[in-house]
């Protein structure tokens, strides 16, 4: 009798077991979990970033990185720049953390590294897309595997295991856009990285019908922003890691795709930045968005990489 009460008692128990939605459970403790770190960095950032902190981290002199001191910048379009998009409106000034970010984007020569290193043969994340492929989809293409051309045809979920292997992250929008149109001596934003007005000989862009991306690096100076980014508009688009577009103004503690994610994104807009090779003047202008599915590897869109949490032992010199 004892035996049989524990066996419909087991049972019972399995019934609820095997009913209970336990992945729904998981990715609702990880969302909120992820959320509270997200806040907790962001009010961190503003203790870490007091000005002899900020100070110090200028010094640090990342390789192929530029630092972006913490403050305030204008983001998004002027109610009066009539190729505006809605989703760039309103204009509006936010805060950001003192940053590094990568002076170019990431070079196939930079890329292949990580190929040679089995990028492709360990799982990054939980919901792996990286395993699906072994190499970007233009990789043998001798319009775009130049050593010194950005690589393309990477989705985000590879973009995401590059960075988590160099240590950094991707940029938000807010980081990306900041470092491109941002003047911290005119304190001013600007249209494009190098000013308010269009110059075709300053970017890769359709204009030039090249039909490819070109080495990173070719338009600079002439094209560089004024914190000293190369290739900010033309050239190749660049993922940022803002997973959806939300409607101004812009969060800062916004939903965003780490390393460690447990989410599959694929149906949501991604975030891109800058523009490409294939884009007009508009499309490139340094408040402009683009989404993307997070699976998309197409030739115009690359990336570049940021780095802005720092632990003891980044700081040691």
């Amino acid at each position: 009798m004892a035996h049989q009460k524990f066996t419909l008692a087991w049972q019972q128990w399995r019934d609820i077991i095997e009913g209970y939605p336990f992945r729904d459970a998981i990715r609702d403790v990880h969302h909120f979990t992820h959320k509270a770190q997200q806040e907790a960095w962001h009010k961190l950032a503003h203790i870490e970033n007091q000005p002899d902190v900020d100070a110090y981290l200028r010094t640090l002199a990342l390789p192929g990185m530029i630092y972006i001191p913490a403050g305030p910048f204008l983001m998004g379009s002027a109610d009066d720049d009539s190729e505006a998009q809605k989703n760039e409106k309103p204009q509006h000034e936010i805060w950001l953390a003192g940053y590094y970010i990568d002076r170019t984007p990431v070079t196939n020569a930079e890329y292949r590294q990580f190929v040679d290193a089995g990028g492709y043969e360990r799982s990054w994340l939980p919901v792996s897309r990286v395993t699906r492929h072994s190499r970007p989809s233009h990789w043998t293409n001798a319009h775009f595997n130049g050593d010194e051309q950005p690589v393309v045809g990477v989705n985000l979920y590879e973009t995401i295991a590059y960075t988590s292997w160099v240590k950094k992250t991707l940029p938000s929008e807010a980081q990306w856009e900041k470092a491109a149109a941002w003047d911290p001596i005119t304190r001013q934003k600007r249209r494009y990285p190098w000013g308010n007005d269009w110059d075709a000989t300053r970017c890769n862009n359709s204009e030039h019908q090249f039909g490819h991306s070109t080495p990173v690096g070719q338009y600079s100076p002439q094209g560089d922003s004024a914190y000293g980014l190369v290739d900010c508009a033309g050239n190749v688009r660049e993922w940022t890691k803002d997973i959806s577009f939300f409607s101004y103004p812009y969060q800062v503690d916004r939903d965003v795709l780490e390393v460690d994610d447990a989410r599959d994104i694929d149906g949501l807009p991604c975030a891109t930045r800058g523009g490409s090779w294939a884009d007009s003047a508009e499309h490139i202008r340094c408040s402009a968005r683009r989404g993307a599915r997070a699976r998309a590897r197409d030739a115009m869109t690359g990336f570049r990489c940021v780095k802005w949490r720092f632990r003891a032992k980044d700081l040691r010199k």
